[in-house]
């Protein structure tokens, strides 16, 4: 069966466990597909009222609910934290 790799612990994973950020695709739900695309959609800088036309999701609980804190996020954060601090 295949499986997808994520950049984030799946849920219910053992964080420890060699597996623990790929999602079987007999696992796969649709929650699942709408939490990538609202991060990836974030990640690309798209605004949370456009996310929110996709998702038809209310604005105030899109990011809270279907965000996944990915590397790829914190990135940018750091670097204006850095800049900050210089």
């Amino acid at each position: 069966m295949p499986s997808f790799a994520t950049d984030y612990i799946v849920a219910l994973c053992d964080p420890g466990a060699d597996d623990a950020q790929l999602v079987r695709m007999g696992d796969l739900w649709f929650m699942h597909v709408r939490h990538t695309a609202v991060t990836r959609l974030h990640e690309a800088g798209v605004g949370k009222g456009q996310i929110s036309a996709i998702t038809a999701n209310a604005i105030e609980m899109i990011l809270d609910r279907y965000l996944i804190r990915t590397a790829e996020l914190a990135r940018p954060t750091f670097a204006k934290w850095m800049e900050a601090r210089r």
